[in-house]
């Protein structure tokens, strides 16, 4: 099922939560309804009959809000959980094979050869101690 599917569902199925989201985000950035209409060439009441979900909500207007919010639009639809960049996902998994640990243990020299010869089985014990 393709991303346009699944957002249509989506926003058939929980739209009084994407509109809820709206006010919510809307509010915590500090934007009045008639600020938010003017961006999007609507009167004020229009929009706040939209954000009541008082007039049938048309996605285009909320993906306009979501590009006013800086958002993409699954985001402004799963708020306040993020979408999770799938590229940054196979980046930090790079980065996490490419780790190594060294671990430094201190003791002396009699267990220390005891550690190698366990590790090693008598190979080389020689030119690990140096």
């Amino acid at each position: 099922m393709n991303n346009h599917l699944i957002i249509k569902e989506l926003t058939l199925n929980n739209m009084d939560n994407i509109l809820e989201n709206i006010r919510t985000i809307r509010e915590s950035k500090g934007y009045s309804q008639e600020s938010i209409s003017e961006m999007l060439n609507m009167t004020q009441a229009s929009y706040a009959r939209f954000e009541r979900g008082a007039t049938k909500t048309d996605l285009s207007v909320v993906r306009k809000v979501a590009v006013l919010f800086n958002m993409s639009l699954v985001d402004l639809i799963s708020y306040p959980k993020k979408l999770i960049d799938p590229d940054l996902i196979e980046s930090n998994m790079q980065v996490q094979k490419e780790v190594k640990a060294t671990l430094t243990i201190e003791m002396g020299k009699e267990k220390k050869d005891q550690v190698f010869r366990f590790l090693f089985e008598d190979n080389n014990i020689e030119i690990l101690n140096k």
